[in-house]
């Protein structure tokens, strides 16, 4: 259930969390993602992965012991079918090109390894509802 204020702590978490650097395991792609839920709804959705990986080999083999074999099913099994990317709103969980996201309206938030990247909700391939 998102907070009543759920846009302000959305807020400044992108804030804080744009001026981390980027690392596997504790602020990429899915951390990332994973914490604007947590700002939206005071729930971690995966701290059963965080610290588990620290490479890009170690990610996988994160996702295939202790998600469901890839990033894309392991988010369905937590979040739910997914819907167009075009119907995400803001706050929503973003998929796009194998990362997650964050909607924030007709743009989508990614992190990456060069830092942040905004993809249009139009390009978006799958979002998730958080609730």
């Amino acid at each position: 259930m998102r907070y009543p204020d759920w846009p302000v702590r959305l807020n400044k978490y992108i804030i804080k969390a744009e001026k981390l650097e980027f690392k596997l395991g504790t602020h990429d792609c899915c951390t990332f993602a994973a914490g604007a839920i947590e700002a939206i709804t005071g729930e971690d959705p995966m701290p059963e992965f965080r610290n588990h990986y620290d490479d890009w080999k170690s990610a996988d083999d994160a996702l295939d012991e202790i998600g469901y074999d890839n990033l894309y099913k392991t988010l369905t099994k937590k979040f739910g079918k997914a819907v167009l990317g075009q119907k995400g709103q803001k706050g929503d969980l973003a998929f796009y090109e194998g990362s997650c996201g964050i909607v924030l309206g007709r743009y989508a938030m990614f992190l990456g390894e060069k830092g942040c990247v905004y993809v249009s909700i139009r390009n978006i391939q799958r979002a998730f509802r958080i609730q």
